[in-house]
């Protein structure tokens, strides 16, 4: 008699005792339960067996109701178990939630590669772990537990985690297709044995993450964001964490963070690209009472002494790094007070040379300065000349004389420069001088540049 292909699962949680009856077999020949059968909506009332090219009008109707009562059989067997598994279980699409409304607050559910399960709401439980699931939405409120773990997990549709009292929220390597939001979470016991409060670890968000109107106050919460990549923005607003504010080996391709109105006195960021946090109306350390409102002058002096703690450490990649975004800040702050001049300074200092801090950006500087000599000086001669169809080899040979003009490391200037051509006009003489004048300096200038940012390159 052929058996179901998940049978034999965990204790408690294998199938032989709950859905004996075979509903569906695939292509490969393996047989399947009611409870592991691939299920897609078809009606209000029921859902068809078997995988969605393959459905039929003839395909296996069955009503949620039966589906459910075969969930509670296999729940009720693991009743002298505390922990309660969940094993391979395809849940039916677009259905209500199965698990609304339970009251076990003694109870842990593990979940394990289920598909399409959804949400808890209204209810109790001492913990929930999710691991290795495809989910078509996660949707949690008004719910009260320890602990909540997803690992493994992909999350397609948009997710919402909310109203609830949660000691400890634990997310890792995990995959949100969708938006993400976390809102109005405290604590459910006023003493938690867990460190961390909200922890996300190796978690990839391809759209926006909102964090907001959390309260967690025993003395180890600590909201902590450990090798994540987000894709758009991150929005964290309104919080209170009563320890540290973490934020390690974070990356962000698509957006940035924005911090705001939050105590960021215990707040960690040495180790995240700080150039996409945006501080709005935060409360920083006594050290920064003194600083302006204004999230940019504050942010100029967080970077400033994380500069001095890079370099203290001998870490002169971060050195570099923390700055470039000082002078960043600074140059922003200028820009508020309107001190055009400084503003002007540090806006050529930037595009130059990256605040000395970037040779490539040096170097093409000086590339398009060069080019810029070129095309002054063609245009100079077809000035004088006229535009004809043949070229004057002279005319040629002066032009690539007259760089040496441009050029200040050559003492005198040439003879043979395009100024023998034109010194009957005074304006293209004028024009010509003018442009060697300034060109000479700038050369000078952004030679000593380059100089500059290669020798910090190479010591840092």
């Amino acid at each position: 008699m052929p058996t179901c292909h998940h049978w034999g699962g965990a204790d408690g949680a294998d199938c032989r005792d709950v859905s004996t009856d075979i509903v569906y077999k695939d292509e490969n020949g393996h047989h399947f339960c009611l409870l592991h059968a691939p299920k897609y909506y078809v009606a209000p009332k029921g859902f068809f067996l078997g995988d969605r090219e393959n459905y039929s009008p003839k395909s296996k109707n069955i009503s949620k109701d039966t589906f459910d009562k075969h969930l509670e059989t296999l729940i009720s067997n693991q009743s002298s178990n505390p922990d309660t598994r969940i094993d391979h279980i395809y849940f039916p699409s677009n259905f209500p939630n199965s698990f609304d409304s339970y009251k076990e607050p003694e109870r842990r559910y593990s979940f394990h590669r289920c598909h399409n399960l959804t949400s808890f709401s209204n209810s109790q439980f001492k913990a929930i772990r999710i691991h290795n699931c495809e989910m078509g939405g996660f949707h949690i409120h008004n719910l009260e537990l320890e602990e909540l773990t997803l690992t493994s997990t992909k999350i397609i549709k948009d997710s919402i985690l909310r109203d609830s009292k949660i000691d400890t929220v634990s997310i890792n390597h995990t995959t949100f297709e969708c938006p993400f939001r976390i809102s109005k979470i405290k604590e459910k016991n006023s003493s938690s044995n867990y460190k961390c409060s909200i922890y996300l670890n190796e978690v990839s968000f391809k759209q926006d993450v909102q964090i907001s109107n959390i309260e967690f106050n025993d003395e180890n919460s600590e909201f902590r964001v450990v090798n994540s990549i987000f894709e758009r923005d991150l929005y964290y607003s309104d919080n209170k964490i009563n320890d540290f504010i973490n934020f390690e080996y974070c990356k962000f391709n698509g957006g940035k963070a924005y911090l705001e109105n939050i105590d960021v006195s215990k707040i960690k960021l040495s180790r995240i690209n700080l150039e996409y946090i945006r501080f709005t109306n935060c409360i920083f350390p006594e050290r920064y009472e003194e600083i302006e409102i204004e999230s940019a002058t504050r942010a100029e002096e967080v970077y400033r002494d994380l500069k001095k703690v890079a370099f203290d450490q001998k870490d002169y990649s971060l050195v570099s790094k923390w700055h470039y975004l000082e002078k960043e800040m600074f140059l922003n702050n200028q820009k508020v007070e309107r001190n055009h001049l400084i503003s002007m300074f540090l806006t050529i200092y930037k595009l130059l040379s990256g605040y000395g801090e970037k040779p490539s950006q040096a170097l093409k500087s000086l590339s398009l300065y060069l080019l810029f000599i070129v095309i002054s000086l063609i245009t100079l001669a077809v000035t004088h000349t006229g535009i004809s169809t043949t070229i004057d080899w002279e005319i040629v040979r002066s032009l690539i004389y007259s760089l040496r003009d441009f050029i200040p490391f050559f003492i005198t200037p040439t003879k043979s420069s395009l100024l023998e051509y034109i010194s009957g006009n005074w304006g293209l003489v004028f024009v010509y001088n003018l442009i060697a004048a300034v060109g000479r300096i700038y050369c000078v200038m952004q030679v000593a540049l380059l100089t500059f940012s290669i020798r910090n390159k190479m010591k840092r």
